[in-house]
């Protein structure tokens, strides 16, 4: 088998490492311009450690035999449980801005509504993937790990994990439209305006790079057991971590912004 450990843990840390910096800043500014924290940047610092957490399960599986022609239980839940917390950096980092659109007077009306609602899709769909990644499929031998009892069709987890996807994505370009929404409507200069728009609507940059790997990841022969079969799930992986990294950035740089103004 191809070995991607170099390419993957190369990938997934300089995301991280990249996150880490650019939240550091946010968080910095905020705290010595008195600003202070809000609930969005408690979300935002909750999505980075479960980025970083996640991070660090992945170099543990390359470094602990992932390339290998069968696993371990051991393997087996380590994958599992990164697999779970991707799902939740996914879902928090876009439910961040989300908050952050909520702050008072920011919003108003339907608009809060629609918030609530993306906020709240996000986190159903998590908690169903989450028992999903739990569930054995029916007809195969069960894991002592996974639910016991209980089962569901291979078809039915994979689909879900699809439309959790796909909904993830119509959810970015949704969020990045958002500030256009509520920005155009202040009393500043236009160009002020066209400033805070296209720094907090960067976040579509990250919805074509999911619409990318979503479609790449559906290519036929993804999943084909050959040599590039471990190198393909380490490139999904990285593309994964994209996505949470992705997402916490476009968030500071409103903020990171008015640091470089001052």
């Amino acid at each position: 088998f191809v070995n991607p450990s170099v390419e993957v843990n190369g990938g997934i840390w300089s995301l991280c490492l990249t996150a880490s910096a650019f939240l550091g800043l946010r968080i910095w500014y905020k705290v010595t311009h008195k600003h202070g924290m809000w609930w969005d940047d408690y979300v935002l610092v909750a999505s980075w450690l479960v980025l970083l957490t996640t991070c660090i399960l992945i170099s543990i599986e390359f470094g602990t035999g992932y390339v290998t022609k069968t696993w371990d239980n051991r393997m087996l839940i380590l994958v599992s449980v990164s697999s779970v917390l991707t799902t939740v950096g996914q879902a928090w980092s876009k439910s961040a801005f989300a908050v952050t659109l909520l702050r008072p007077g920011i919003t108003e009306g339907w608009q809060r509504w629609a918030l609530w609602f993306i906020i709240a899709s996000l986190n159903i769909y998590l908690t169903i993937t989450f028992f999903l990644q739990w569930t054995n499929y029916c007809g195969e031998t069960p894991y002592w790990w996974k639910i016991p009892r209980v089962c569901a069709p291979y078809e039915t987890i994979a689909n879900i994990k699809v439309g959790r996807n796909m909904w993830n994505i119509i959810m970015d370009f949704v969020l990045a439209l958002f500030p256009w929404l509520v920005t155009w409507k202040l009393r500043i200069k236009q160009i002020e305006k066209i400033g805070i728009c296209v720094t907090m609507s960067l976040g579509v940059v990250v919805a074509i790079a999911t619409s990318w790997r979503t479609a790449w990841m559906m290519s036929p022969g993804l999943n084909d057991y050959n040599e590039w079969y471990f190198w393909r799930q380490g490139m999904s992986m990285v593309w994964y971590q994209s996505e949470v990294a992705g997402t916490i950035i476009v968030q500071t740089l409103p903020v990171i912004r008015h640091l470089w103004r001052d």
